[in-house]
């Protein structure tokens, strides 16, 4: 699979350069059942859609349209915080790689590890931009996550969006087909324009 491809219109939001870039490459590296499993093995969560093939992209492109639709009322100051572009980008980084470790019991601390150890597909400089980004997504999974509850403000909007999308519900009648051309994904920024 083509990340650019599958992701186009969600890597498109990206801010800066450097973070779409390295999050095409991490794409790039992740491990190929990715882009084939279902995103439930239980049965219990997730929209019935996303539980044939390619389920975990399904439900990565629907977890990053509430994604987005919280960090547009974060980027009005919702929250009472300062989130800016590059916290934006952390955070789109962060859920597009969280469930890329398919078939581990604990996936989203795994995905740390994953990839800062790849020294020789990711320079020093890659794994710096990408270390804080990969401990929003260690926790992904809320209180599900054991030791890996969200703390911060971006790893809870992480939670929060890929919580909202893992529902029966919600994800299948926002995104019954997968096809995004009609959602907004537009993130307004008082301080730095819309994106």
């Amino acid at each position: 699979m083509d990340p650019e491809v599958v992701f186009e219109k969600e890597l498109s939001k990206f801010y800066r350069d450097d973070y779409r870039a390295l999050t095409i490459k991490m794409l790039n590296h992740v491990p190929k059942t990715f882009w084939t499993a279902a995103s439930s093995r239980t049965g219990k969560n997730h929209p019935y859609d996303e539980y044939a093939l390619a389920g975990k992209v399904l439900h990565t492109k629907r977890a990053f349209f509430f994604l987005l639709q919280i960090m547009d009322s974060a980027a009005g100051g919702a929250f009472g915080n300062d989130f800016t572009p590059v916290n934006a980008d952390q955070c789109m980084m962060a859920m597009l790689v969280h469930d890329t470790m398919v078939g581990s019991r604990a996936h989203g601390p795994a995905v740390l590890p994953y990839f800062m150890q790849r020294t020789s597909i990711f320079t020093d400089e890659e794994r710096e931009l990408m270390k804080f980004p990969l401990k929003i997504s260690q926790t992904h999974m809320g209180r599900w996550g054991g030791n890996y509850s969200p703390r911060t403000f971006l790893q809870w909007i992480v939670h929060l969006a890929d919580f909202l999308a893992s529902r029966k519900q919600p994800g299948h009648l926002i995104l019954g087909d997968g096809d995004t051309d009609e959602l907004d994904y537009t993130i307004r920024w008082p301080k730095y324009g819309t994106i």
